[in-house]
């Protein structure tokens, strides 16, 4: 959001008038933890409750479902979606993303076929990671409409009416898909290998929401669950096709682990792939965190104690800190070894990717475990996929990476 600039000139805490708002932007790490760790001083839920109409489209009764979400929702989410419950969801993910990979590649064997590098990454994911949760019957055709959602989700936030009229077409129609695929579960009958986690969550809901309600909330759990792990995905395989020595030295950490034990994953003994990720988090990251304060609080940054008055608004500026030449040597280089186990891994401090705390997307836990499984699959079908840039498209938009099966 910001650049390096400003945090240079005016430090790691520096105050500006925004909209009309006297505003504090952080990036000191230490400053920004004590913005999730104080909720009642500093809140977000103006913010996601805003939130709630520009993904799903909510716009009546938006702080109910918003204290809901909170009070009853997250929690269970964040209980079903703890580390060593997602082993069978990514086993089974990995299951389903292994089927769809193999199935692009029996088109090389018909023919040569030209498809974006967002096409290879999201089309998979998004029909695995919805197969595993959702089960058989979940209209799997909805992608394209998501990834036009997704697309214009800067001009959705700022509400730009003309330009944002394909993406509000597109979420109707998912919407009322949503409500079609939830009919069965809200009237009580079997869904064909849907997962504990979402019947629990769509039961939770039936008592407190409109059957549209339940089907936007939905929407925004796809939301949270996909968009991180494509976009970083997306930047971790664009470096990684344009530097062939941290292909092959991946590739092999992963032939390695496989080699020695077929049966278990590599996402918890892949150190390089562990700090490729973690590299792909510090130099991709563009997110922040919003906070308004509730009442007249202070930050400590520094060992300098800053105070805050009520209705001040704080953006953790998390992108600026991730390109601090003091914290990241070289910070504009992406360097697959970067968080490696050594004298400067262990300095560097771990990337603030999606923050901590009460805020919109709680799926940071989904998002890395689905990033480790996917990744060690792609790197597998990169053996016998060719990947180039087409000569016309040199700029690094997601549309112009391609890859040729």
């Amino acid at each position: 959001m910001f650049n390096l600039t400003p945090r240079q000139k005016f430090g790691s805490v520096y105050q500006l008038l925004l909209v009309g708002r006297n505003t504090f932007i952080v990036s000191n790490p230490k400053g920004i933890l004590s913005l999730h760790k104080d909720p009642t001083s500093f809140t977000a839920a103006p913010f996601h409750i805003r939130m709630l109409k520009v993904v799903p489209g909510i716009i009546h009764n938006r702080e109910h479902i918003h204290e809901v979400l909170n009070v009853r929702l997250y929690p269970t989410l964040i209980k079903a979606f703890s580390p060593a419950s997602m082993v069978p969801i990514a086993n089974d993910i990995n299951r389903h993303l292994q089927l769809e990979l193999h199935a692009i590649g029996n088109v090389k064997s018909k023919s040569s076929t030209i498809m974006t590098l967002q096409d290879f990454i999201c089309r998979p994911l998004y029909r695995s990671g919805c197969l595993t949760l959702f089960g058989p019957t979940f209209p799997l055709d909805t992608v394209d409409d998501f990834l036009l959602l997704d697309a214009k989700l800067p001009q959705l936030v700022f509400g730009l009416p003309f330009v944002t009229r394909g993406a509000v077409q597109a979420r109707e129609r998912i919407l009322n898909r949503l409500e079609f695929y939830l009919e069965p579960l809200l009237a009580g009958e079997e869904v064909e290998s849907i997962s504990e986690i979402i019947y629990t969550f769509v039961q939770e809901m039936k008592a407190t929401m409109t059957q549209r309600e339940t089907a936007a909330v939905l929407l925004a759990f796809l939301f949270g669950f996909h968009f991180n792990t494509w976009y970083m995905l997306f930047w971790m395989v664009s470096h990684l096709l344009v530097e062939p020595n941290a292909m092959d030295r991946l590739v092999k950490e992963i032939q390695t682990i496989e080699s020695e034990s077929p049966t278990t994953g590599p996402e918890s003994r892949a150190p390089l792939l562990d700090s490729a990720i973690l590299e792909t988090l510090r130099w991709a990251t563009k997110n922040t965190t919003i906070r308004l304060s509730t009442r007249d609080a202070d930050i400590v940054v520094d060992g300098a104690r800053i105070s805050i008055k009520r209705g001040d608004c704080l953006i953790a500026d998390v992108r600026s800190m991730h390109r601090d030449p003091e914290m990241y040597p070289n910070p504009d280089e992406f360097r697959i070894d970067r968080f490696l186990d050594t004298e400067e891994g262990l300095k560097a401090p771990k990337p603030m990717s999606w923050g901590g705390g009460v805020h919109m997307v709680r799926f940071n836990a989904i998002s890395s475990c689905v990033a480790n499984v996917s990744t060690s699959v792609s790197w597998k079908a990169s053996c016998y996929f060719r990947t180039q840039t087409l000569p016309h498209y040199r700029t690094p938009a997601l549309q112009n990476q391609t890859c040729v099966c």
